[in-house]
């Protein structure tokens, strides 16, 4: 992931999808899961650390947040 002495949550979505967020945007998407509705209006933009990319995350596409703590 270019920078190995950060450290990387793995975002899970129910597609398969994995992306890798930096502990700031981590924060904000379980802040914005631990209050999200059911129909999924929520959407965190932020950079997928390991392809540099702008990505977009639907909050109730997500499966599985590993690797931070609040």
């Amino acid at each position: 992931m270019g920078n190995q002495t950060k450290v990387y949550a793995l975002v899970s979505m129910t597609n398969r999808d994995v992306y890798y967020l930096d502990r700031k945007s981590t924060i904000e998407l379980v802040r914005m899961m631990r209050y999200s509705t059911a129909d999924g209006t929520w959407v965190l933009q932020a950079v997928d650390a390991k392809s540099n990319k702008d990505i977009y995350i639907a909050v109730s596409h997500v499966s599985s947040v590993v690797g931070v703590r609040d």
